[in-house]
Order: structure tokens, then C-alpha cells, then sequence
């Protein structure tokens, strides 16, 4: 997944963690780590002093030309 650590060494640090929605990490080695904002990652990267990390890609609800679902995408109440 391409995550970096970062060892949490001044105020900042400590702040910009404080403010980070809280992960799981289970016993298999899996984790679930959450979503942030993408002026929260910016922050986070500045803080690292990693400024050559690609910023996350932002799409749209859905791809332009993305198919539609059969009957538009609408509930249908057939054979109610």
C-alpha cells in the first residue's frame, strides 16, 4: 500500500496524530487503517518531510462512460 511511518517527535507531530481517526491492527497482521482528508494527508506529508509523495488520486462518484446499472440505477418495484 505504499504507507510510511511517522515517528511522532515534536508538537506538530503530536497534534496532526491526536486529530487522526484511530486503525486496527489485528492478530493475522492485517490491518484497517482509515481514510483522511486530503488537506489532513498534505499536512501529514509536509510533516514527514516527504514532499515528493504523489498526492492521492480524487475521482468522481462515478467514471464518465461508466455503464449504468440495469433499469438506470433506480429501485424498481417489480413483482412487489
Amino acid at each position: 500500500m505504499g504507507m510510511h511511518v511517522l515517528e511522532i517527535g515534536n508538537d506538530t507531530h503530536y497534534s496532526l496524530a491526536a486529530g487522526l481517526p484511530q486503525g486496527c491492527l489485528f492478530g493475522s497482521g492485517k490491518a484497517f487503517v482509515p481514510f483522511v482528508k486530503a488537506e489532513v494527508f498534505d499536512r501529514l506529508v509536509a510533516a514527514a518531510g516527504l514532499p515528493d509523495i504523489a498526492a492521492p488520486v480524487r475521482t468522481s462518484a462515478k467514471a464518465a462512460g461508466a455503464p449504468t446499472a440495469p433499469g438506470g440505477g433506480a429501485s424498481s418495484d417489480a413483482g412487489a
